[in-house]
């Protein structure tokens, strides 16, 4: 899953974005990865327990400013389990992202 997102508004130098990932249900042993389009790792999602994996959640991962270009960021989701080739998620394994600038309300 490809997907550009823009800040809500623009962010001071030093100033830390968040990129909130919500998901859902995901089978053991999968976890969601999210790099910028150049394959720079913004960071993995692997809920750990059952009732985790089970359940949706909101997970927030931190995006360095070095990687947002005029308040957007670029983004790629995939799906990765051991020996299986990374895919996209369904719409259900990943069901929102959004960007988020220091100050703007979740």
């Amino acid at each position: 899953m490809k997907r550009t997102l823009t800040l809500p508004h623009s962010i001071g130098p030093g100033a830390i974005a968040w990129l909130e990932v919500q998901i859902g249900p995901l089978a053991p042993g999968q976890r969601v990865r999210v790099t910028t389009r150049t394959g720079e790792l913004l960071g993995a999602i692997s809920p750990f327990g059952r009732a985790e994996r089970q359940s949706p959640g909101t997970y927030s991962l931190p995006v360095p400013p070095d990687v947002i270009h005029d308040d957007a960021l670029s983004v790629i989701v995939t799906i990765t389990e051991a020996n299986m080739p990374p895919r996209a998620p369904t719409p259900t394994e990943v069901q929102n992202l959004k960007l988020l600038a220091p100050g703007s309300a979740k």
